[in-house]
């Protein structure tokens, strides 16, 4: 009886293995299609999104004459939830490619200090929107870098715009690169903002997280809390 009782027991634990292992392929498979679907999705989105500012774009800076108060406002708005919207159809594809495994980077040789400059005037009109000085301060001497390009200016992006939505007017964004360890330069984005709760440092680089104490503090603040992630 004893030798039975260790088989049966032996035998629905076998069963017990199969039906998780099952379970464990059916979610795999299930994940594998909620990412295919949200990729395919973003990517779907992002072609008539990019039409659509760079009609607008031109549009403001006189290419098609003159707009009274009420019609420039209304583009400005066109052209801001259009940039909101492509900086959150980047973040979900960002985050769905890295916890799919599916990032790879590729360095090579960067000019640094044309590295920094396009991130800054690309985010040049936000900052001026908001009245907020960008300033680079890039030690002399480091001329290159070995690093994937798309995933720095990636980086970058995201840190200057984050900082960007948390400082008032008159305010200043810094950038700066020095010297850290043997061959290793270091970038650092600083503001002369509202600052964070050191209680909350810890949650900072958790998905969909928000500072609750900062939101709207400056400004009215959109987002959905992954910027911080996809730098970590």
């Amino acid at each position: 009886r004893a030798h039975l009782a260790v088989k049966e027991d032996r035998d629905q634990l076998d069963h017990q293995a199969r039906q998780s292992a099952a379970l464990a392929d059916k979610m795999a498979e299930l994940d594998k299609l909620k990412d295919h679907f949200i990729s395919q999705i973003t990517h779907d989105l992002r072609k008539p999104l990019g039409a659509v500012i760079a009609l607008v774009e031109p549009m403001l800076q006189g290419a098609q004459g003159s707009f009274n108060d009420k019609q420039k406002h209304a583009l400005e708005l066109v052209l801001r939830n259009s940039r909101y919207l492509g900086d959150l159809i980047d973040n979900i594809l960002d985050v769905t490619r890295l916890e799919a495994g599916r990032v790879e980077l590729e360095p090579a040789v960067l000019e640094l200090d044309r590295e920094v400059k396009e991130v800054l005037e690309l985010l040049r009109p936000r900052a001026e929107e908001c009245k907020i000085r960008l300033e680079p301060l890039l030690l002399p001497g480091l001329a290159t870098v070995y690093a994937d390009g798309a995933a720095f200016q990636r980086l970058l992006t995201n840190l200057v715009s984050n900082a960007l939505k948390f400082t008032p007017a008159d305010g200043t964004v810094t950038v700066k690169a020095y010297r850290g360890g043997t061959n290793e330069v270091v970038m650092a984005v600083s503001d002369t903002g509202i600052g964070i709760p050191k209680e909350r440092l810890r949650s900072l680089f958790q998905k969909f997280f928000q500072v609750p104490e900062t939101k709207n503090k400056v400004r009215p603040t959109r987002g959905t809390g992954l910027g911080l992630v996809i730098c970590k």
